[in-house]
């Protein structure tokens, strides 16, 4: 089963890669296609103390390998399964009384849902479950979630720069093209008003008669 790059393809211009699409590449290389993702969550799930460990493991997997898949709606759907467990565990009782692997979990599914949306492109939709994840998880894979939102924070960023840059372009060159259309028209006066007083003194000398 072949493996996809997580950055959603390889840019045609090196220098014109995003840091996210940098930091997709070199997490999936790290974590994702070495399995180490797939161990992690393996053990945080046994680590529960829950009858639900076995099908968590099976719809966490399956987000996973649908992932590398390619297939980011089927990771989403897999996954909304765990998230919406990890959830409402974390609202049971006090969160300060949930147990460590428990808002591992959490990390650990919003991790792969923010993985799928900013694979698709939904960058502020993956940076919103991102923040989720850091807020009421715990550190997973490092500090995997926040370097992702780091990351994301800097791509909706440039990417309303390059609007907004896009806007003031669009504006400037409807500027140019009606200044350019006003002294068409102005060219187009002029011509027309040189002709029609050429025309009568024509006309007059036209009809004089010859001596």
């Amino acid at each position: 089963m072949g493996v996809v790059n997580l950055s959603g393809g390889a840019t045609t211009n090196k220098t014109m890669e995003s840091d996210l699409s940098r930091w997709l590449s070199e997490f999936s290389s790290t974590y994702v296609e070495s399995d180490v993702f797939l161990t992690k969550i393996r053990h945080t799930v046994n680590s529960l103390d829950t009858s639900s460990s076995t099908n968590l493991c099976v719809v966490l997997e399956g987000g996973l390998d649908d992932l590398k898949r390619g297939d980011e709606e089927g990771c989403l759907k897999w996954s909304a399964v765990a998230e919406e467990w990890a959830w409402e565990q974390l609202h049971s009782g006090h969160w300060k009384d949930t147990s460590v692997a428990c808002r591992e979990l959490y990390s650990l599914v919003s991790l792969l849902r923010g993985l799928a949306y900013a694979k698709m492109g939904q960058h502020e939709k993956a940076l919103e479950v991102v923040d989720k994840g850091i807020l009421m998880g715990a550190p997973v894979l490092g500090h995997a979630l926040q370097e992702m939102a780091t990351a994301l924070s800097g791509q909706i960023s440039q990417s309303k720069k390059e609007k907004e840059n896009h806007s003031t372009d669009a504006a400037s060159n409807t500027q140019a093209d009606q200044r350019e259309a006003s002294r068409n028209d102005e060219d187009l006066a002029t011509v027309t008003s040189t002709g029609s007083d050429a025309r009568p003194a024509q006309k007059n000398r036209q009809e004089k008669p010859v001596l």
